[in-house]
């Protein structure tokens, strides 16, 4: 009898005991992963100012690539997504740590986005790693270290937040919503290109006088980005599988159609043709709404059978008590002793 008693008395001591330590262990695995994010910030700042000395061509000016501009700055447009999505998931913890509530949905929506899109951009760095002439060296450098520190946190980041129960379900593999991402945020850089080159070529018709530098620039930047996105869209085209075909399809025709587009203004020029190319440009900016819409649908992974109001909807936060979280460690191996107490006293 005084040998049960002991058992039980341990089992309970114990039990006790690792309910707080594994709490505050998975309050120090959300606080590492709240740092994680910050770097992931500090890194997405650095990606967004190196790729812009190449996008925009700047000094020492030697007349980079169209291509190669057109890769960095899809690269410059994806920063201020990563920039945006780690400052979410960093938001989002915090709020955790604070009242005990965390928005557990959010939370791994935007830390499979940071995987996606990480992923995604990767084969561009490598491009501009490669193509980037010396007048530009410094700049690719530096991109490319940055990319590659922000791949390795964002893996960490990952298998930390595996530990700590922030697991997505999705249908569509994270990678190919990652590329999807990237399209969807490049539409609005093709969607702003079309819209400056519009208002300068109508100004134009107006007045007589043509800003030829900026008009010429806007239709670099499509041509370079539209040629950037590319192999993404073939890429989505073979991946995709047949819950979503019928996104995929519509994006590979609406891509073939700008590409198409693309290459006809570069055949006109400002003197003999503005007014056709104005609207062309307005047929650019129709088509970059469609991609932008087409792409989000891949992208947030939504359910065709489902109503498309649920794109960018969250579920109510799930309140987490951390004295009574499940979470993998020391609670486990109490669960575990108390069970073999209990079996040993029905035995006896």
């Amino acid at each position: 009898m005084k040998n049960r008693v002991i058992i039980l008395i341990l089992a309970m001591v114990f039990t006790l005991v690792c309910m707080p330590l594994s709490a505050q262990a998975n309050d120090d695995n959300v606080e590492e992963m709240i740092e994680i994010l910050d770097e992931i910030r500090s890194l997405a700042n650095e990606l967004h100012d190196q790729s812009e000395f190449i996008a925009d061509d700047v000094e020492p000016t030697v007349g980079l690539d169209w291509k190669l501009m057109g890769k960095a700055e899809v690269v410059h447009g994806t920063s201020h997504d990563i920039e945006r999505f780690a400052s979410i998931a960093h938001d989002r913890l915090k709020d955790g740590l604070d009242t005990g509530e965390f928005d557990k949905n959010e939370i791994t929506r935007r830390i499979t986005m940071l995987q996606g899109v990480t992923n995604a951009i990767s084969p561009l760095v490598d491009d501009i790693d490669h193509e980037t002439p010396q007048s530009h060296r410094e700049y690719a450098d530096a991109l490319r270290n940055a990319q590659s520190d922000l791949q390795q946190l964002v893996s960490e980041l990952h298998l930390m937040a595996e530990s700590a129960v922030f697991v997505a379900e999705n249908n569509v593999d994270i990678y190919l919503m990652g590329k999807a991402e990237v399209i969807h945020g490049t539409s609005h850089d093709m969607g702003r290109f079309a819209n400056i080159g519009y208002n300068e070529l109508n100004r134009g018709l107006e007045t007589g006088e043509f800003n030829k530098n900026e008009i010429t620039r806007r239709i670099t930047m499509l041509q370079g980005v539209t040629n950037a996105i590319s192999p993404l869209v073939d890429d989505i085209d073979h991946e995709t599988p047949q819950s979503h075909r019928e996104y995929a399809d519509a994006l590979k025709s609406e891509f073939a159609f700008l590409q198409e587009l693309s290459s006809q203004l570069n055949q006109l020029t400002v003197e003999e043709n503005a007014s056709e190319m104005s609207e062309i440009m307005q047929q650019i900016m129709d088509i970059s709404r469609e991609i932008h819409d087409i792409s989000e649908f891949i992208a947030d992974d939504v359910d065709p059978a489902a109503d498309d109001t649920i794109i960018d909807e969250v579920d109510d936060p799930v309140e987490q008590d951390p004295e009574t979280e499940d979470t993998p460690g020391l609670g486990a191996i109490s669960a575990a002793f108390g069970i073999l107490s209990m079996a040993y006293l029905i035995r006896r």
